[in-house]
């Protein structure tokens, strides 16, 4: 089912490191230029270019906040969908060893499972909705 949720969240705690750096980057560059004094054109051009550099470089630590965010909600959201998932297998899987497809009790068998979905495939909530379609109980 694509990614894996801990490449997600340490992509995530990147994000968060890259965006912390860039701050402290930013503070430290105001902080030496605060220290330098002189007067001018050259220096009000130089103080102009600061403060639009220090902006963006404040803009860019915020987008990588507000895509470590996203990342997290999405790591979260693919844990809750790999556990689901889990828990369809293992149900279906214990279904199938209580319904063999040899048996000769009525109602739906394992005869039904053409072939079981690769782990974490999307593919075993189309099963479990066949199954149930056939009268399975699990």
């Amino acid at each position: 089912m694509g990614a894996d949720p801990h490449q997600i969240l340490d992509l995530a705690a990147l994000c968060g490191r890259g965006a912390l750096a860039l701050q402290s980057a930013s503070a430290e560059v105001v902080r030496c230029s605060a220290e330098i004094r002189w007067q001018g054109p050259a220096a009000d051009r130089f103080h102009d270019e600061l403060t639009t550099e220090q902006r963006t470089i404040t803009q860019l630590a915020q987008r990588l906040q507000v895509i470590r965010t996203a990342l997290l909600r999405h790591a979260a959201w693919l844990e809750e969908r790999h556990a689901a998932l889990r828990r369809v297998e293992l149900r279906i899987r214990a279904w199938a060893v209580a319904h063999p497809a040899t048996s000769t009790l009525p109602g739906p068998n394992a005869s039904l499972i053409v072939r079981y979905p690769a782990p974490l495939d999307a593919e075993w909530d189309a099963l479990a909705t066949r199954l149930r379609s056939a009268g399975a109980v699990f």
